[in-house]
Formats: C-alpha cells, sequence, structure tokens
C-alpha cells in the first residue's frame, strides 16, 4: 500500500481519470481534511488529498510518473 499526495494539477479531475490505463492500482482510501473515505472513480480529487492505492512496484512508478507529467504540463 502507496500513500500518494495529489498536487494541485489534478486538482477538480476525478480518480478514474488519474488512474485510467494503470491497471495495477487500486484505490484503498482517500483522506481529506482529516477525514478518510473509500473513493470511488468518480471521485474529484482535491490539491493535498491523500490518496492510499494498492500496487505493485511497476503500477506505482506509472502512478508517480502520471502525477509528475500532469503536474509539468
Amino acid at each position: 500500500v502507496y500513500e500518494m499526495i495529489i498536487p494541485e494539477s489534478w486538482n477538480g479531475h476525478t480518480l478514474g481519470e488519474l488512474l485510467d490505463s494503470i491497471k495495477q492500482c487500486f484505490p484503498v482510501a482517500l483522506a481529506r481534511a482529516g477525514r478518510a473515505s473509500l473513493p470511488d472513480m468518480n471521485t474529484k480529487l482535491q490539491t493535498g488529498d491523500l490518496l492510499n492505492v494498492s500496487s505493485t512496484f511497476e503500477g506505482i512508478r506509472a502512478l508517480t510518473a502520471r502525477l509528475a507529467n500532469k503536474a509539468e504540463a
């Protein structure tokens, strides 16, 4: 299980958009303002959200790259 912080560049996007085509990542929990929930693919992300995903090493590398690439765009 890995914990990812959602950057400003993903603010307002859905979890489905973030995890689209990354088959090795499964959302476990999303914490926002100290409250955890079970997210679904329609959950809108906010800057600073803590996303916990269960993932393979390849999956977390792909997710990390996606978060970084979106941040650079």
